[in-house]
């Protein structure tokens, strides 16, 4: 657990005081921004367009059906409200996977202490495995969904609410130590062997991230800082 803590600090710090890492944690916010600003808004009101008007056809307006409209109209616009923020931080974080696998290998070689590559060379790199890095998120976010949606469902459950966000908070660790895991190139087998042994390092930061994710604009710095500190804590807990 004080490893948890103490890699908070220089996972901000490798962020802000290294030029490079500074731009490839900035470059997905920027295009996320610009999403967010021109397609986002749109889309939410879009969905929650059609969302009323599917209400409007099988509501009428008397008293006691105005009540049951009012109801579901505000269930409706908290749930699709997640959605469509969800939505977002998938689309975001498939933008971002290559900066953030580029990131997350620069920040291992300087804590390691290697030599870390110039700008043109990081990105040339980066260009390179671009597809790759693209469908391995891909992958990674299909995997997580169907388990997220397994966690989801287990939240309807009183008892096993506490498991269902545990479970999301360790999916959230998982999505940014996977960087780590390809470039060390770890089995299947030896990333769920990571989990289990630093479950207690990893999930603390999970549910914090899971948290944070929920909040328009703010969760266009989890990616970036996200991965900081997963890579931060991973090298701490497996190569220091």
């Amino acid at each position: 657990m004080k490893k948890a803590l103490v890699s908070i600090k220089p996972s901000v710090q490798l962020l802000l005081s290294n030029r490079v890492n500074f731009l490839l944690a900035l470059t997905p916010v920027f295009i996320g921004i610009l999403v967010y600003s021109f397609l986002g808004m749109g889309f939410y009101n879009y969905v929650m367009g059609e969302g009323r008007a599917y209400l409007d056809t099988y509501i009428t307006s008397n008293s006691w059906n105005s009540f049951v409209y009012y109801i579901m109209a505000a269930f409706l616009t908290v749930v699709l409200f997640f959605v469509v923020n969800w939505s977002f931080v998938i689309f975001i974080s498939i933008l971002s996977s290559p900066f953030n696998d580029l990131l997350s290998g620069r920040i291992e070689k300087l804590l390691i202490g290697e030599n870390v590559p110039p700008l043109s060379s990081s990105f040339k790199a980066m260009l390179k495995n671009i597809l790759w890095t693209i469908f391995n998120e891909l992958k990674k976010i299909l995997v997580i969904g169907f388990i997220a949606f397994c966690g989801f469902v287990l939240g309807y459950i009183p008892l096993l609410t506490p498991l269902s966000l545990i479970i999301s908070a360790l999916l959230i660790a998982a999505q940014f130590i996977d960087y780590s895991w390809s470039r060390n190139e770890l089995k299947v087998n030896d990333c769920l062997m990571d989990l289990k042994k630093h479950f207690f390092q990893y999930t603390p930061m999970g549910v914090v991230f899971f948290f944070l994710i929920s909040i328009p604009l703010i969760n266009l710095l989890v990616p970036s800082l996200a991965t900081s500190y997963f890579t931060v804590l991973w090298v701490k807990l497996n190569k220091q």
